[in-house]
């Protein structure tokens, strides 16, 4: 829903597409974060295995005219954590889940991550900070600037000035 963007991963190096504004919220939080280290999106489900957990839950899988869907988690997440090396997140806007037909297929990711032993997380916009994003949308393209000593001098006094006179 919404618009869609492309932007450069710093850490990736890569382009990524993300299909919302909600998305492009998430993968700036988790492309700021300093533990990832990876970050794919649309990430396709095993249409195998889905297939068998929607029939073992009695759910409908996602498919039109017949031709079955592959479904996709928005975000797989690698990171440097140990305790939590890898997590699959599900970026949904909150009015959506008033949506019985969108709450199905959400519990057949989650099922999904479930057998995969990858914890799962849906996120909502009501998730998102709004002075944080707006921060990191903000800042985040200065990531590949490439600055002499004396401009990022004249941007550090710069923003040294704003962030005090507007704390």
């Amino acid at each position: 829903e919404g618009r869609s963007h492309r932007v450069f991963g710093h850490k990736t190096q890569r382009t990524h597409h993300l299909l919302s504004d909600l998305e492009l919220a998430v993968f700036l939080l988790l492309e700021w974060h300093t533990e990832t280290t990876d970050i794919r999106e649309q990430f396709p489900l095993r249409q195998e295995d889905t297939l068998a957990l929607a029939k073992e839950a009695g759910i409908d899988h996602p498919s039109s005219n017949g031709v079955i869907h592959t479904m996709s988690s928005d975000f797989l997440v690698n990171t440097s954590n140990a305790d939590q090396p890898k997590f699959a997140l599900q970026a949904k806007y909150a009015q959506a889940m008033q949506d019985p037909r969108t709450i199905e297929k959400l519990e057949l990711e989650r099922r999904y991550w479930q057998q995969k032993t990858v914890p799962w997380q849906l996120i909502t916009e009501q998730d998102i900070p709004k002075a944080v994003f707006q921060n990191i949308s903000w800042l985040y393209p200065a990531q590949r600037d490439e600055l002499n000593d004396e401009l990022i001098t004249d941007r550090q006094e710069f923003y040294s000035h704003q962030f005090q006179k507007y704390p």
